[in-house]
C-alpha cells in the first residue's frame, strides 16, 4: 500500500471566499493517507470545506491520522471539516484523526465537525477513533459528529471522543457520535461525548446523542458516555437533551449500553 507524504500546512483565507481544500488531493487507488497538519484561519463571510484526505476514500484505501483545525473570527463563517473524506465505501478504513473548530473569537458563525466523512459511510467502512473539538462564541450553532452523516451496510463506527465547549454567552450544538443516522448492519462505536458551559455563558443548549437520529434494520448502538459540565452555575434559559442512543429505532435495532450524567 502506497503512504503518502506527511505535510503541515498554515494557510489565512480572505474574507469572502469560498474554498474547498484537501490535505491529500492527489490519492491513488488503495492507498494511505499521510499524517497531515493542516491549520486554517478565516475572517468574514467565509465558507470553507476542509478535508483531512480526498474527496472519496474507497476500495481498501486508508485515511492519515490527520490534525485539521479551522479558527474563525469576524461573523458569517461557514465551516465543514472532515477528518478524512467526503464519503467512503468498500473496505476503506478513517484514521484516528483530531478535529478542532474555533469559533471562540466570533459572532453568528457555525461549523460542522466529522470525524471521518460529512456524507455517506457505506459497505464495509471502518470509522477512525477521532477526538472532534468544537469551542464556539456567540449566536451560534453548530454541529459535531464523531463517524458521518449516513451509516449502511456492515459500516463500523469509531470509538471517538466527541467535545463542545461554550465559551460565548449565547450559542448551542448538537453532538453525535457516531452519525445522523444508522441502518443495515451498522454498529455504533463506543463513543464519549462532553459538553461544558464555560464562565460565560448565559443561554443556549444542545441535543447529545450517543449514537445518531435514528437506528433501523439490523443496527446497533454503541456503549456511550454523554455528559454535561456546567462550570459556575448561573445560567438563564438553558435547555439540554441526553439521549442514550437515538431519537427513533425501528426493525430489528439495539441500543447500547449507556451512562448519561448530568
Amino acid at each position: 500500500m502506497r503512504r503518502l507524504p506527511n505535510d503541515t500546512i498554515t494557510l489565512t483565507l480572505p474574507q469572502v471566499s469560498f474554498e474547498t481544500l484537501f490535505g491529500d488531493p492527489e490519492f491513488p487507488a488503495n492507498a494511505h493517507g499521510g499524517n497531515d497538519t493542516v491549520t486554517i484561519d478565516i475572517e468574514s463571510m467565509t465558507f470553507v470545506n476542509l478535508v483531512g484526505d480526498t474527496a472519496i476514500l474507497l476500495d481498501r484505501s486508508h485515511g492519515g491520522n490527520d490534525t485539521l483545525r479551522v479558527n474563525i473570527t469576524g461573523s458569517l463563517n461557514t465551516v465543514i471539516v472532515d477528518g478524512d473524506a467526503q464519503s467512503m465505501s468498500g473496505h476503506a478504513r478513517g484514521g484516528n484523526d483530531t478535529v478542532i473548530g474555533d469559533s471562540t473569537s466570533s459572532v453568528r458563525s457555525s461549523f460542522t465537525l466529522y470525524g471521518d466523512a460529512e456524507g455517506a459511510m457505506s459497505d464495509h467502512v471502518q470509522g477512525g477513533n477521532d477526538i472532534v473539538i468544537g469551542a464556539f462564541g456567540g449566536r451560534s450553532l453548530n454541529t459535531l459528529v464523531g463517524d458521518g452523516a449516513i451509516m449502511s451496510g456492515h459500516v463500523h463506527g469509531g470509538d471517538d471522543t466527541v467535545i463542545a465547549l461554550q465559551t460565548g454567552q449565547t450559542g448551542s450544538a448538537l453532538l453525535y457520535g457516531d452519525a445522523f443516522a444508522l441502518t443495515d448492519h451498522a454498529r455504533g462505536g463506543n463513543d464519549n461525548l462532553t459538553f461544558t458551559i464555560g464562565d460565560e455563558a448565559q443561554t443556549g443548549g444542545g441535543r447529545l446523542y450517543g449514537d445518531g437520529g435514528g437506528l433501523s434494520g439490523d443496527a446497533r448502538g454503541g456503549n456511550d458516555a454523554l455528559t454535561v459540565v456546567d462550570l459556575h452555575g448561573n445560567l438563564h434559559f438553558y435547555s439540554f437533551l441526553l439521549i442514550g442512543d437515538v431519537d427513533s429505532m425501528f426493525g430489528n435495532a439495539q441500543g447500547g449500553n449507556d451512562v448519561l450524567t448530568g
